[in-house]
């Protein structure tokens, strides 16, 4: 237990570091799995590996084409005003990027949103997957005759 602490200590070599740094120190390798993951500076800076092949996307200026979705934030309302939604808008080619909270998914909240962001800028292509939020019938009315 007294190598597990090590990790703490600044001074240690392996202190903060992660995995393959620390288990040099300590060489339980499954005690050390265990012991990490119930530390919070691990878990929470922890890169996450992610391998799968990504289709790429092709955008040929700014405006040409926007990804939206929709974040659910529901646990941590109470600290922000009661919105439990975020909308995320991105313009793919700039990676400029909007964020506008949201109380609830309906399609009149949705729609609000889009227009204040659709005030500024406006784009040839709307990217979104295919929530409900999305493919109702309001929000798609807007984006035809806002030519989208």
């Amino acid at each position: 237990m007294s190598k597990f602490l090590k990790y703490y200590d600044p001074p240690a070599p392996a202190s903060f570091t992660g995995h393959t740094s620390f288990k040099h120190t300590v060489k339980n390798k499954n005690k050390l799995n265990d012991w990490l993951l119930k530390q919070e500076p691990y878990t929470l800076h922890r890169p996450l590996r992610k391998k799968f092949v990504r289709e790429k996307v092709i955008s040929n200026g700014i405006d040409d084409l926007w990804q939206a979705d929709q974040v659910d934030v529901s646990n941590i309302s109470k600290e922000n005003k009661e919105h439990k939604f975020l909308l995320t808008v991105i313009d793919v080619f700039s990676k400029f990027a909007w964020v506008k909270p949201l109380k609830n998914k309906t399609s009149e909240s949705i729609l609000q949103a889009l227009t204040e962001i659709f005030k500024s800028r406006k784009p040839d292509k709307l990217q979104t997957d295919k929530g409900r939020e999305f493919l109702n019938k309001p929000v798609q009315y807007y984006l035809k005759h806002t030519c989208v």
